[in-house]
This record gives C-alpha cells, structure tokens and sequence, in this order.
C-alpha cells in the first residue's frame, strides 16, 4: 500500500496551508517516537484543531474526507491506527490470531490461523481461515509466503478497520512471530 506524504498532500490540495502541513508532521513525528496511542491522540486533537482553524481563516469548508484520509496516511507503518469514530489506537491492541495450530499443507509444514479485529462498536470482525509456511527452524518462511500470493484474509482485515491492508500484515506477522517463539520454547 502507498501513502500519500504531507508534500504530495500540499500539492494535490491548495487547502493545506502551512500550520496544517506543521500539524500533520507533528503527527507523524509523534507517532513514530511514542508507543502510547494517548500522545498520538492528542497529536490528532492538535491537528484537527490546526485543520478547523486554517479553513476557517481562509473561510473554506472542512472537509473531513480530506482531514481522516491525511491523519490515516501519516498513520501508516506507525502501527497507530485511528477508528472510524476517530479513536488512536494500537493496532496490535485491536488485531488477534484466531485459533491458531499447527499443521500440514501440500506436504509443508504451517500454522493455520483466522485474523479478529475488534471494531468501533466493540464487535469483532473473524477473517476467514488462511495459513503461514514454516521453515525448518519453527519461523516464518520469508520469501513465498502463503499470504503473498493469498492475502484474503489480512484484506478483509483492513476492510473491516478500514486499515492499510500492509499495517494489517505487520501486525499479524509480528504475533505469528512471537506464538511461534513461544512454541520453540516450549517445545525444547
């Protein structure tokens, strides 16, 4: 997945002015620096505040199309996420592995998993079953993966929290990750 950086933002909209383009960097920044999703909110708050107050001096609508699609772009690959409701989140905080086990696919050993997101109105989203390839050493299998050339349940996924489908992998990738280092523990 792209993203659209506050530069390519200020040349697509005239409506970015500088305070605007100042607060959206202040989210980025603070967003890659902090693991607590309050400073991130409140970066947010800023921005949004900077956001109304630049359209009302310049006497232009606000657009909130155009303010929650620049705050998810600076969002992404930070591992924050913010709801449809506008809520900062952690994105690890709202994804989960469900029912993961071990197993066999076509002779190569994986772990079988869905992905469950838990949504604004505290439901949860259950993708459907996909699977991970597993090298010899109990990890990840890096190059090939089942989800590059399969990538249906991290997609609905990111629908559902209307996520970057890439934010989404990450996560998913990093539990795997952590589940199968328990496993070879374990299993020692």
């Amino acid at each position: 997945m792209l993203q659209i950086n506050t530069e390519t933002t200020k040349i697509r909209s005239p409506r970015v002015r500088q305070n605007w383009l100042s607060a959206l960097r202040d989210v980025g920044d603070i967003a890659h620096m902090t693991e607590s999703f309050n400073d991130v909110r409140a970066a947010v708050d800023e921005a949004r505040a900077a956001f109304v107050d630049e359209a009302r001096k310049f006497r232009m609508p606000v657009d909130e199309y155009e303010f929650n699609s620049s705050i998810a772009n600076i969002l992404f690959n930070t591992g924050f996420h913010r709801d449809r409701r506008g809520n900062v989140h952690r994105l690890d905080a709202l994804i989960s592995l469900d029912t993961p086990r071990l197993g066999q696919e076509q002779g190569r050993p994986c772990i079988r998993f869905s992905i469950a997101a838990l949504l604004e109105d505290f439901s949860q989203s259950v993708s459907i079953e996909t699977l991970e390839w597993i090298d010899d050493h109990g990890n990840l299998v890096g190059e090939g993966s089942y989800s590059d050339k399969h990538p249906e349940a991290t997609i609905e996924t990111a629908r559902a929290l209307d996520a970057y489908a890439t934010d989404v992998e990450k996560v998913v990738h990093a539990k795997l990750d952590r589940l199968l280092a328990l496993i070879r523990k374990h299993s020692s």
